[in-house]
């Protein structure tokens, strides 16, 4: 796709966005991620499902204050090069984007505060989502999800006859920046609830031979692996640990709760498979989830696309929808949409549950979700095994300074404080 890039900050930059995001008949919405590499099987029906959800506003609800979803997309094929070119083809472009990659998102996060691109993420990364800024993501922030499992897993475990507490190790894509997978306050809540970390276990995206890394857990000592790895690379593991007696137990987080592993991986090898779910369940009676579905039918969806990626895209449009729409309402003409008025009213949002698929939790110190439940396979399904709950709150306090105060914040001493954050997080990934 084409485009140009957009100006530096300056006073007049809002102003532009606005006018170049949208004309009297349609508004311009952008999307950002790895459509053919890496993780395309993952970020591929999430275009698709953006697309339809895009689609069945302007047909169904008057679009988005009555103006027609116009979505821009680029493949940045898990590339920084290519990550920094899609974000400058969209930056100044588009009112609201998508976007994915948590690599990818820490290298631009400096670039989205310098020039307010408002983006809705999967990346709930240290570096991305915080320190505070224009990122938003659907799901609770990756190091508070381990601490999710980790209150459930010391819960149900059995102290007792064990004689001892769980063992487990981190088996996920190697974090950006070669960091390690788990932060220091997720590492620190670990040993405060008696969870013994034995280690991380870097794996690739397409998985060859599963049985070394699995293997490598047992030899390790581990009960569970906890990981932030998607569906297409669970499958195998799942199939082996199963067919080959491994007896380890997962946990991922709100992305490896996916339907997808279930035929990937055989719906018994799948019930070693939890997870920390910030979603609905697709057999559950919300609005929400019936549209995805019916989607799903009425398009000839493929089986394989039919992935929590497709249920996010439609909570995100409808958060773009609500984001714009509430904001038009208080300012009162297009022309006054501005970066900054379109956070002030993501922020009043407050803990939302957005049409039965997901819930977040928005606020001038929150940009993500603060609940979800514990999920599990059981007889070939996902299934709750906890009501929605609250997790700790594993962020660093200096990550959570207001991106906008009384007056607009000074840019240098932002971007400061995004680059220290990105030299010191211990970024867990998700994709």
């Amino acid at each position: 796709m084409g485009g140009v890039a957009a100006a530096a900050a300056s006073g007049s930059l809002a102003v532009r966005i606005a006018s170049a995001a949208s004309t009297p008949d349609v508004i311009t919405l952008g999307f950002l991620g790895d459509l053919t590499r890496a993780i395309g099987f993952f970020n591929s029906p999430r275009l698709i499902g953006l697309q339809y959800a895009y689609q069945y506003l302007w047909e169904h609800e008057g679009g988005i204050a009555g103006r027609k979803p116009v979505l821009r997309w680029y493949d940045h094929k898990s590339d920084p090069t290519e990550a920094v070119s899609g974000f400058s083809i969209l930056s100044g472009k588009t009112l609201l984007n998508s976007s994915c990659g948590s690599g990818e998102q820490q290298l631009l996060k400096p670039r989205y505060e310098a020039e307010k691109f408002i983006t809705f993420t999967c990346s709930a990364s240290p570096g991305v989502i915080y320190p505070l800024g224009h990122v938003f993501a659907t799901t609770p922030y990756f190091p508070n999800q381990l601490g999710f499992f980790a209150d459930w897993l010391v819960e149900t475990w059995d102290w007792k006859g064990k004689g001892r507490g769980p063992r487990l190790v981190s088996m996920s894509y190697p974090s950006a920046y070669g960091r390690s997978h788990v932060t220091a306050e997720s590492k620190a809540y670990l040993k405060q609830k008696g969870v013994e970390l034995l280690g991380e276990i870097d794996i690739p995206f397409v998985i060859v031979d599963a049985t070394a890394p699995l293997t490598r857990a047992k030899e390790m000592g581990a009960d569970w692996v906890f990981t932030a790895a998607l569906f297409a690379t669970l499958g195998p593991l799942l199939k082996d640990n199963h067919e080959k007696g491994f007896g380890l137990k997962f946990a991922g987080n709100s992305f490896g709760v996916d339907p997808a592993i279930i035929p990937r991986a055989g719906a018994k090898a799948a019930e070693a498979m939890h997870g920390v779910f910030g979603f609905y369940f697709m057999d559950e009676a919300t609005d929400g989830i019936s549209l995805v579905k019916k989607t799903w039918e009425d398009k000839w969806v493929r089986p394989e696309d039919r992935s929590v990626g497709f249920v996010q895209a439609w909570m995100e449009a409808f958060m773009v929808k609500s984001a714009v729409e509430e904001t038009l309402k208080r300012v009162g003409r297009w022309d006054r949409i501005t970066p900054r008025e379109l956070v002030t009213s993501i922020e009043a949002w407050g803990s939302r549950d957005i049409r039965g698929l997901g819930r977040v939790t928005y606020s001038k110190d929150s940009r993500d979700g603060k609940s979800a439940r514990i999920a599990a396979v059981r007889d070939g399904k996902w299934v709750p095994l906890t009501p929605w709950r609250q997790g700790p709150q594993l962020v660093p306090k200096d990550w959570l300074k207001p991106v906008y105060s009384s007056r607009e914040p000074d840019l240098r001493l932002a971007l400061a404080q995004v680059a220290q954050g990105n030299r010191e997080a211990s970024g867990e990934p998700c994709h």
